[in-house]
């Protein structure tokens, strides 16, 4: 059972678990990874003068199909994670773990 105070966490869980799901079944049909971000590292509050680093977004022209499969097993994981969390909070109606390789 989840407790009420877990019910925000829990949406948000599920609102991740579906845009996640609903990534992969775009890769699983030929889908492919447009673009992505990379964000800089955390700033270390005790060091003073680190210059000030911004997001970049990245377009992929033409992703390599080994770009594709860490995409979706990336992917995979985080949701076999999400599965993991709920779990502990008590969500007993999940769905399977997945496999990263393709059913």
């Amino acid at each position: 059972m989840v407790a009420y105070s877990d019910v925000p966490a829990v949406n948000m869980l599920y609102q991740e678990q579906e845009q996640i799901t609903m990534a992969i079944n775009m890769l699983d049909a030929g889908g492919k990874v447009t673009n992505f971000t990379v964000s800089p590292p955390p700033q270390d509050p005790g060091v003073m003068g680190m210059p000030i680093m911004m997001q970049v977004m990245i377009a992929t022209i033409d992703p390599s199909p080994d770009l594709m499969a860490q995409a979706r097993a990336a992917l995979i994981t985080r949701q076999n994670e999400i599965i993991t969390e709920l779990a502990a909070m008590g969500v007993t109606d999940s769905p399977p773990a997945r496999s990263v390789v393709r059913e």
